[in-house]
């Protein structure tokens, strides 16, 4: 069994408000990722297999 690790991000919106939508997950010595799973507000399931790690990974609803 691997590790699994929950963000949840909320987009929400202010008279000239701004949140960051980035998340930081904590891999520590983890060099390879099996995947990643997000859950969008619509509902959808959207699987990024074998990202990489220690950078920035933008992810788009398809």
């Amino acid at each position: 069994g691997g590790r699994v690790q929950v963000r949840d991000v909320i987009r929400g919106s202010s008279f000239l408000g701004s949140e960051d939508p980035r998340t930081h997950f904590g891999l520590g010595e983890v060099a390879v990722l099996d995947c990643l799973v997000v859950r969008w507000p619509s509902g959808r399931r959207q699987v990024v297999r074998s990202p990489a790690v220690d950078r920035y990974l933008t992810v788009v609803e398809d």
